[in-house]
């Protein structure tokens, strides 16, 4: 019930509950600090623990340390939470904020430690050593406080999955999906798809554990994969940054010597329940990997061509009169690298298809900056007052809104002069009537499979089952329904190897 609230409230956004963490959290942690605190004067002895020997000497003699290695890197786990929220908090403050976590957390363990040598018997009855040192008129305050410290860490992780799947859609690593900001702040977004699914899976994981001492294997073995990761990962960028190579190398030996100890420990709890880490980490992994070489795949068939080429006959068309006006202005979505190229299936949407006549044709395209917040745009205009490229230059933490920021540009285009800013329409530009818009999305549709490989079909069959995970293409790029058409388009770069078919026989009948 707790996990099917906190995931409802998401799409109200937690700008209004917001306010009431920190405080929350700080009591807790205060709470952790202070009950621990009281039980180390009952055994200072315990502060023996700071000394490394007796750690080295547990790894070294003890036959079960490998188990309490796995079961000792748990305390660990949390302080990767405080940079899931880095970007949103500022490098600043989770310092500040962890200075004070980690005293309270130190001094609860080192109370822990104390309680258990003297009740070390009554873990045995079911007693949790962390509510074993609380008295007992503290122990449903500290259950509920527990609670609400649970629940705020899970809200962390959720704001966490939106970052980062909003990121890996900017990258081209996952299917575009529609994004909605309930808060109107830009860092508390809401994406409703992986909402849902992540609640889905949540469940799925409570049910199958149904303890939460039973998830241990699970969560420790996912911690020790993802630091291995951000290790690796911070590897590449020194030796990417021109960082002295030994001290890269170093780097990476000694928090790879201890990582590997820790993930030793905890992968031979692989089939206690650390598989299932796996399999759902392996499912998105392999998910992103054919959306984006799915992708790659499609544009090796993807023909470009020159839009010089295409100018003339544009220009004759746009003044057709045989042919039915078809919008004003008339905006194709183009992923074309080049600024003098565009993909041939949209030459064949206004040519072949259908033929288009319109008074202005833009081709909106997004390029994708390595400043996570560049906020531009550039004009090309391709064909004086009919053909305009508008380039849209976009940080990747910048949600793409396609039809709010044309607007803008269309806008500024009118305000300069540049287009008329009333229909083309006598009846309705003598009330002043804003000129029409129509968006057209082209879907490629048929690929000849004689011409991929098994991998290639394999990766094209995963590569159309995350689509149906993805949004409809014109709430992808935030274009409204109302004005958009979606179209179909052969990919037209193929060369079909079939042989030909043989005409037998043509029959003439006389009217």
């Amino acid at each position: 019930i707790i996990l099917a609230i906190v995931f409802f409230i998401q799409q109200f956004g937690t700008a209004s509950i917001g306010k009431f963490f920190g405080p929350v959290m700080v009591a807790w942690f205060l709470v952790l600090g202070i009950f621990g605190s009281v039980h180390i004067v009952d055994h200072l002895d315990i502060l023996k623990s700071f000394n490394p020997y007796y750690a080295y000497n547990l790894i070294t003699h003890s036959p079960s340390a490998i188990v309490i290695m796995g079961a000792v890197f748990l305390c660990t786990t949390g302080a990767e939470a405080l940079y899931s929220d880095l970007g949103h908090c500022g490098k600043q403050n989770i310092r500040v904020s962890w200075i004070f976590v980690k005293v309270m957390l130190i001094l609860n363990y080192l109370g822990q430690g104390a309680w258990l040598l003297d009740n070390h018997h009554l873990v045995a009855q079911g007693i949790n050593p962390m509510f074993g040192i609380m008295p007992v008129w503290a122990i449903l305050p500290g259950v509920i406080l527990a609670t609400a410290a649970a629940i705020i860490a899970s809200q962390s992780v959720i704001t966490g999955s939106f970052t980062m799947f909003s990121e890996a859609m900017s990258v081209s690593f996952w299917p575009n999906q529609q994004i909605d900001y309930p808060s109107g702040v830009k860092g508390q977004m809401y994406i409703p798809r992986i909402n849902w699914g992540l609640m889905v899976l949540c469940f799925i994981v409570v049910i199958y554990f149904q303890h939460s001492e039973l998830m241990e294997a699970a969560y420790g073995l996912t911690i020790t994969v993802t630091m291995l990761m951000t290790t690796t990962l911070l590897f590449y960028w020194l030796s990417r940054s021109r960082v002295n190579k030994f001290f890269a190398f170093g780097f990476l030996v000694l928090y790879l010597f201890i990582e590997l100890g820790f993930f030793y420990a905890n992968v031979i709890k692989f089939f206690d329940g650390g598989w299932l880490t796996i399999v759902l980490g392996g499912f998105i992994a392999v998910c992103m990997y054919a959306w984006y070489n799915g992708r790659l795949i499609k544009a090796k068939f993807i023909k470009f061509v020159k839009l010089d080429q295409y100018v003339p006959i544009i220009k004759d068309l746009k003044l057709d009169e045989t042919i039915p006006k078809y919008a004003t202005n008339l905006a194709f979505l183009s992923r074309a690298k080049k600024d003098d190229e565009i993909e041939s299936k949209i030459i064949y949407s206004i040519l072949r298809k259908q033929p288009k006549r319109a008074d202005h044709y833009f081709i909106l395209n997004i390029v994708n900056q390595e400043d996570p917040f560049t906020f531009k745009y550039t004009i090309d205009e391709i064909m004086p007052g009919t053909i305009y490229r508008i380039n849209f230059l976009l940080g990747f933490k910048i949600d793409r809104r396609i039809n709010d920021y044309f607007d803008q540009v269309l806008a500024d285009m009118m305000e300069e002069g540049s287009i008329p800013s009333r229909s083309s329409h006598p009846s309705l530009r003598a009330y002043n009537i804003p000129p029409d818009l129509k968006y057209i999305i082209i879907d490629n549709t048929y690929i000849n499979d004689t011409l991929l490989t098994v991998k290639e079909k394999m990766t094209l069959n995963i590569y159309n089952f995350v689509k149906y995970i993805g949004s409809d293409d014109f709430k992808a790029w935030g274009v409204s329904a109302h004005n958009v058409v979606v179209e179909s388009a052969p990919l037209l770069d193929q060369k079909v190897v079939t042989k030909k078919l043989q005409l037998v026989e043509f029959k003439h009948y006389n009217s």
